[in-house]
Formats: structure tokens, sequence, C-alpha cells
């Protein structure tokens, strides 16, 4: 008997520079596209989601670190946030 495939969840947490998130892009992208089964979530600044509109299988989870989630306890915040 066999059963059927999970779908595999991904997380990336990216959140260093505008440029360098910009650079990830087209991996991510390529990515995602190859793996339809899989949901893919992009843990960035909500300015991310406009490059990832036309597929399907991301999904933007925006952060703001310097305002909302700011310092240590701010990260603590949003990590109990996403559970």
């Amino acid at each position: 008997m066999t059963s059927a495939p999970k779908h595999k969840k991904v997380l990336i947490l990216r959140f260093s520079a505008l440029g360098d998130i910009l650079i990830s892009i087209p991996l991510l992208r390529n990515v995602a596209l190859e793996n339809p089964e899989s949901r893919f979530y992009f843990a960035s600044d909500a300015k991310m989601s406009v490059f990832f509109r036309d597929i399907d299988n991301i999904e933007i989870i925006p952060v703001d670190f310097k305002r909302e989630y700011k310092g240590i306890f701010g990260l603590i915040k949003w990590a109990w946030h996403i559970n």
C-alpha cells in the first residue's frame, strides 16, 4: 500500500539588505516553479511580495524588524507570532 506523497513546506528567512534579498529571488523562483507540489514561505520585508505575485506556491510572511519586532525581544515576539 502506497500513500500519497506529502507536500513539503519550506521556510526561507531572508532579513539582510535589499540587494541581497533581490539576488535570491531568481533562485527561489526557479526552485518553486520546479517543485509545484511544495509550499514555500518567504519571511522578509513586506515589499518583497511584489516579486512573487505570479507564483502560487510562494507565500510572503512580512516582517518589520525596524518597528514592530525591534531588538531581541521583538525577535522572540515574532517567533511566537508565527507559531
